[in-house]
C-alpha cells in the first residue's frame, strides 16, 4: 500500500504565474515610447527613493516581452497566461507613496493586482518578489488584460527547489536534476543540493558549483536518510515555498511556476505533481501495472487526473508552504528511505504522507493538492523494471505504513488506501484477465502481478503492525 490520493476533490482552476522575461535582456527591436510620468519609485539603485523619479513606461515590439523601464531597469510584465511573451496595449504608469515599501522589505510593482518585482539587480530579475537592496518605493503599473487574481496571489511568492543526493552512481541524473531546476520559467531563490553524509560527493560537488550565487551544496546535519535530508534543505531554504526535486528526475520548465500556482489559499500548505518514468530499457515491460508505478516513484493509475485536493503529495515531485514546517515540525527521521537498519527499511518510504497527515491533524483546515500540470520525468532504471524489485519494494511499503499508522493512527494512515485496494487494484486485475481472454498475454502478468504486490505489501504491514508497541528510532524536526 502507498500515499494513494484517490477520491480527490476539484479544485477551481488557478492558472500558473506567467514568466517574466530576464531584466537583464534587452528587446530586439527598439521600443516604442509612450508618454513618461511621474511616481513614487526607486531611485538609482543603492541612493534614496524621491516621489518625482522619471519613469518611462514603453512598450517593446510584438517580438520581445513587454516591461516597464525604472531608471533603466527592467521591471518585467506578465504576457497573457498561455499566450506568447508579448503585448500591446499600452502601459499606464500612475502616482504611488514610497513609503508603501519600507526598506528592507520586498519592493514589487502591481499589474492588474499581479506584483512584479522591480529588481535591484538587473541580472538578479526572477518572477519572484526581490529584496530590496538599495530600492524602496513601489511603482504601480496598470496593464488591460493581465494576469487573473489567483495568479497574482503566487507571484508574490518566490521557492526553492531541494536535492537530496546520497551516491555518485547517479553523477549524471544528478547534474540534469540541478540544471533543469536552475532553468526554470519562475527563477528559484535558491537551489539546495543536500548530500546525505559522504564526503567525497560533497567535496565533488562543491567543486562543480563553486562561485554560484543560486546553487548552494549543504551536508545532511540530521541523521542519516532522506528524510534528515530534506530536514536540512527545508531548513535552509530562503524561499517562501520549499519544492522537492529527486536527484535522478527532471522538471520541465514550468514545473515550479504551476506548483507556485497553487498556494493561492493561504490554507494550501503542499501542492504536489506528476512524475513520468523514463523507462532505462526504452519502454515500459509489458507485465508491468501502471497501478504500481509508485514503486518506482512515479504517478500511478489511480491518481486524480488534472488538479484536485489529495491527503498527501509525493515526495519526489512535492512542495511544501515554509510556514507548514513550523506547524507540526519536519520530516519523520524514523521512517523513509535510508531510516533503519536492513535492506528492506532502506528501499522503504511513506515519510511525506506521515509529515502531511500530521499537519492537518494539527491544523485540521489544512489543504494539500495535486496538480498534474507541475510534470518531471524519472529514470526507471532496469533494475527496477524487474520484478524482483516490486516485490522487495511493496514488502518495504509495507512496513513503512505500519510505521506511519502508529505515529498518526490507522484512520487518518490508511484512509486513502482503502479506496486504493478496494477499487483502484481490483479494476486492473479485471482489466489484465480481460486482456488475456482477448488474447493478450501481457494482461495475465499484469493482473498476477498487481496480486503478487498486494499481497507482498499487506504481508510487510503485519510484520510491521508486531512491532508498532517499539519505541520508533529517529527524532522529529
Amino acid at each position: 500500500m502507498t500515499a494513494t490520493p484517490t477520491g480527490a476533490e476539484p479544485v477551481p482552476d488557478t492558472a500558473p504565474p506567467a514568466a517574466p522575461a530576464s531584466a537583464a535582456t534587452t528587446p530586439d527591436a527598439p521600443p516604442t515610447a509612450s508618454p513618461a510620468t511621474s511616481a513614487a519609485v526607486p531611485a538609482e539603485p543603492g541612493g534614496p527613493a524621491t516621489n518625482d523619479s522619471p519613469v518611462e513606461a514603453f512598450r517593446p515590439s510584438a517580438a520581445a516581452a513587454p516591461a516597464a523601464s525604472v531608471n533603466g531597469l527592467r521591471v518585467p510584465v506578465p504576457a497573457k497566461p498561455g499566450g506568447p511573451a508579448t503585448y500591446n496595449p499600452p502601459v499606464e504608469v500612475s502616482r504611488a507613496s514610497a513609503a508603501a515599501a519600507p526598506a528592507g522589505r520586498v519592493s514589487a510593482a502591481e499589474v492588474n493586482g499581479l506584483r512584479v518585482p522591480v529588481p535591484a539587480d538587473p541580472s538578479r530579475a526572477s518572477a519572484a518578489a526581490v529584496t530590496a537592496e538599495g530600492v524602496v518605493g513601489v511603482l504601480r503599473v496598470e496593464v488591460r488584460g493581465s494576469e487573473t487574481p489567483e495568479a497574482a496571489a503566487s507571484a508574490a511568492l518566490n521557492a526553492s527547489v531541494v536535492i537530496c543526493v546520497y551516491t555518485e552512481l547517479r553523477w549524471p541524473q544528478l547534474c540534469a536534476a540541478i540544471d533543469s531546476a536552475v532553468a526554470q520559467s519562475l527563477a528559484p531563490s535558491d537551489v539546495l543540493v543536500v548530500v546525505d553524509h559522504n564526503e567525497a560527493l560533497l567535496a565533488r560537488l562543491r567543486a562543480r558549483h563553486d562561485g554560484d550565487k543560486v546553487i548552494r551544496v549543504l551536508p545532511n546535519v540530521h541523521d542519516k536518510g532522506l528524510s534528515g535530508a530534506r530536514n536540512t534543505g527545508a531548513e535552509a531554504a530562503a524561499g517562501e515555498v520549499v519544492a522537492f526535486l529527486d536527484d535522478d528526475a527532471t522538471a520541465e520548465p514550468d514545473w515550479l511556476a504551476v506548483l507556485v500556482s497553487g498556494y493561492t489559499d493561504p490554507v494550501v500548505m503542499g501542492v504536489g505533481g506528476r512524475t513520468l518514468p523514463v523507462w532505462a530499457s526504452g519502454r515500459r515491460p509489458a507485465w508491468y501495472p501502471e497501478e504500481f508505478d509508485w514503486v518506482h516513484g512515479a504517478s500511478y493509475l489511480g491518481m486524480p487526473v488534472g488538479r484536485a485536493r489529495v491527503r498527501n503529495v509525493l515526495g519526489g515531485n512535492a512542495s511544501f508552504r515554509r510556514g507548514a514546517f513550523a506547524v507540526a515540525g519536519g520530516f519523520p527521521e524514523g521512517i523513509g528511505r535510508g531510516a533503519g537498519g536492513g535492506r528492506a527499511a532502506s528501499a522503504g518510504g511513506g515519510e511525506e504522507t506521515e509529515l502531511c497527515i500530521r499537519i492537518q491533524q494539527a491544523r485540521p483546515d489544512a489543504e494539500f493538492r495535486y496538480d498534474d500540470r507541475a510534470v518531471i520525468h524519472h529514470l526507471v532504471t532496469r533494475e527496477r523494471e524487474r520484478f524482483r524489485y516490486l516485490c522487495r519494494r511493496s514488502w518495504a511499503e509495507g512496513l513503512s505504513k505500519a510505521r506511519v499508522t502508529a505515529r498518526v493512527g490507522a484512520e487518518d494512515g490508511l484512509a486513502t488506501e482503502r479506496a486504493y485496494v478496494s477499487r483502484v487494484l481490483p479494476a486492473g486485475i479485471v482489466r489484465g484477465l480481460r486482456d488475456a481472454v482477448r488474447g493478450r498475454p501481457s494482461g495475465l502478468g499484469r493482473a498476477g502481478a498487481i496480486g503478487a504486490g498486494a499481497l507482498i505489501t499487506a504481508a510487510g504491514y503485519a510484520v510491521g503492525l508486531r512491532h508498532r508497541a517499539r519505541p520508533v528510532e529517529g527524532r522529529r524536526r
